[in-house]
């Protein structure tokens, strides 16, 4: 079963257009032409990135943008930047999101929120109508749960395996280092809490994605041994990487010289020509199997580069479609436009606007952002500003890497630079590309 949501504007210069969406989306709308829905630049009461309506099946949420004049539903402001605030400063103040029941109304430009306004209808396909008009209390309802609850479907072991200790948590679940009791072999193990599931629909998806990285069998990705239900929990069994990851390596190395570097970007790199042309099976939600080239990482950053062990050559990829996994496995119903703030410094705006139907390029954008903080020390964009990052994705150019470090090769740097920049560019970069160009430049 699918979500089927229709966005239709209803008064404005738009009135009479409609949007169709499927299960997962982010639909910024706003005067600028990088929005999915674009007001006309004459409404100068409609920011330039207004607001965010958000699919994240079973649930559609918004967002405001931190605009001058509001987003209002049902007539009612949901929020604003307050008066005599710049823009800038707007960013640092955003609120939730708001859960949008089917059939509510969004406005946004005058002081009232009637320029432009949208009805949002959305149901699921063989579903009864009223459960969308319920599901969002429900769901409301297991993320608030009383802590105790939450403890009690915490993994604490089995007969198989011995806690050494927390590697860490997060808003899906927990991780950690754990040794087999009969071959002592250390693993990583990560559960998802049983509370914190939603629906059939879900977790068929977070299995399914896990699955998908048992089949990724490459020297620099990190290996997925398993995936089990027991005791209603999802446990998913993986390589343990004593080495640390890139983020942690950066922290206390600073900069690195270029021949450090680009022998970590080589790795990486191999490790996306793989997963960009590998043949998979795919388990489709009507339960039938098919073939399917190419995997999309989608959240390639330092802290998901790892080192099975304590030299650089031991470069692993990690968490291949398990952070997607999790995001639809609906552990908030704050979940997209949230997590790709945390890592906006290596999304491109190609990931933003189309996460769903992402390609291999957009990790390969995401790998040249990693290149870039390993040579120079600092991220690619700089936000000085501390906009929302969200938005800073869409208004912020990555700063050329010479500016950042002069010494980087006029070759190298342009081949860097170009990877970044995306627009005009159609397809983006492939792997192989970038490390030949990179092996060109470095010659």
């Amino acid at each position: 079963m699918s979500l089927l949501v229709t966005i239709r504007c209803i008064k404005g210069s738009l009135a009479g257009k409609e949007w169709r969406f499927k299960d997962v989306e982010e639909v910024t709308i706003g005067r600028m032409t990088d929005n999915v829905i674009v007001t006309p630049e004459k409404e100068s009461m409609i920011s330039r990135h207004h607001c965010i309506i958000e699919i994240n099946a079973p649930l559609v949420t918004v967002l405001d943008f931190g605009s001058k004049n509001g987003t209002f539903m049902n007539g009612k402001l949901l929020a604003k930047r307050r008066s005599g605030i710049p823009p800038q400063e707007a960013q640092k103040e955003l609120g939730d999101n708001v859960l949008v029941p089917s059939g509510a109304v969004i406005g946004v430009g005058q002081t009232d929120g009637t320029d432009e306004i949208f009805q949002v209808e959305y149901r699921e396909v063989d579903a009864p109508n009223e459960f969308y008009n319920t599901a969002f209390k429900k769901l409301k309802g297991f993320m608030d749960e009383d802590q105790k609850e939450i403890e009690k479907h915490r993994y604490k072991g089995d007969d198989h395996y011995k806690i050494i200790r927390k590697l860490g948590n997060g808003g899906f679940g927990e991780a950690y280092l754990a040794e087999d009791k009969q071959t002592k072999e250390r693993v990583v193990i990560k559960t998802l809490l049983s509370k914190r599931r939603t629906s059939d629909t879900a977790k068929k998806w977070f299995l399914r994605e896990a699955q998908l990285s048992m089949q990724l069998k490459h020297p620099n990705i990190v290996h997925t041994y398993d995936v089990t239900e027991d005791d209603d929990q999802y446990k998913i069994l993986m390589e343990y990487c004593k080495g640390g990851d890139l983020e942690t390596f950066l922290e206390k190395r600073g900069a690195l010289d270029i021949k450090t570097a680009t022998a970590i970007m080589y790795q990486l790199l191999d490790a996306l020509i793989y997963t960009s042309n590998v043949t998979v099976d795919a388990k489709l939600k009507d339960g039938s199997i098919v073939q399917s080239k190419g995997v999309v990482h989608r959240d390639v950053k330092p802290s998901n580069i790892l080192f099975a062990g304590d030299k650089i050559d031991t470069l692993r990829l990690a968490d291949f479609g398990i952070s997607k996994a999790y995001r639809l496995a609906g552990q908030s119903a704050f979940t997209m436009s949230k997590d790709i703030r945390c890592t906006f410094e290596y999304s491109s705006r190609t990931l933003l606007r189309n996460a769903k139907y992402a390609t291999p390029e957009v990790d390969v954008w995401a790998a040249a952002a990693v290149y870039y903080e390993m040579l120079t020390g600092k991220r690619a964009r700089d936000n000085e500003k501390e906009m929302d990052r969200f938005v800073a994705v869409l208004e912020i150019d990555p700063m050329p890497i010479r500016k950042r470090n002069a010494k980087i090769p006029v070759e190298l740097a342009n081949v860097i630079d170009s990877v970044l920049k995306e627009e005009g560019k159609k397809g983006g970069t492939s792997a192989i590309e970038f490390k030949n160009k990179i092996k060109r430049a470095l010659q």
